[in-house]
């Protein structure tokens, strides 16, 4: 083989390479879209108010209800991650989904006593949970539409205790997992190696 067969065989081969690349990624973002428009959303982690069971910049999962089978929020369990939607602090409306952990249901009453939960008068046992409140005692009685929701982090966050229970409707789904998101990375550098080769072929 001359060294202008060899060559042209070498950039056979990257554009070969380039192209089935190419096609796994449209294959990937296809069936990403078509979950997210019907199963699951993607989202991340912003702050500190889960930690420790959920760390800032995590992607999270999210399972959405699905409008057409089932009520809003069916099969919402207590102790629940979920995100929000729609939440209202200080009267204005927060930019971000929220991603919280559900400690009380329609009809339940929650107290904070002494920094520890109780739910319809039983203590609840939180093994996930590093520190107990620092803050006065409070009682809510939710009625039939509202879920009780605070984050993991219960010195650090942002929930029903500030802006009050939640009707059911601006839970936007279950949080079903949450992982490193380092491994995104690894996808925008197989484009960007793609791309420098696409690029060597036609200088």
């Amino acid at each position: 083989m001359t060294p202008k067969e060899k060559k042209k065989q070498i950039r056979k081969q990257r554009k070969k390479r380039f192209l089935t690349d190419l096609r796994d990624i449209f294959i990937f973002m296809g069936i990403l879209l078509l979950l997210k428009v019907f199963v699951i959303d993607f989202g991340f982690v912003y702050g500190h108010s889960m930690e420790p069971n959920m760390k800032d910049g995590q992607l999270i999962v999210i399972k959405k209800w699905n409008i057409l089978l089932d009520e809003p929020n069916e099969g919402l369990s207590f102790y629940d991650k979920v995100a929000l939607k729609n939440v209202s602090i200080e009267g204005q409306a927060h930019p971000l989904s929220l991603a919280k952990r559900v400690i009380g249901l329609p009809g339940d009453k929650i107290e904070i006593i002494d920094g520890y939960i109780y739910r319809n008068g039983k203590k609840v046992s939180e093994p996930l949970i590093r520190e107990r409140a620092n803050q006065p005692d409070q009682t809510f009685q939710l009625k039939e539409n509202e879920i009780f929701v605070m984050g993991d982090n219960r010195n650090n966050s942002t929930d029903s205790r500030h802006f009050g229970p939640i009707p059911k409707e601006d839970i936007s789904g279950k949080i079903i997992a949450n992982v490193n998101a380092q491994w995104l990375s690894s996808i925008f550098q197989k484009i960007r190696v793609s791309l420098h080769l696409e690029e060597n072929m036609r200088t």
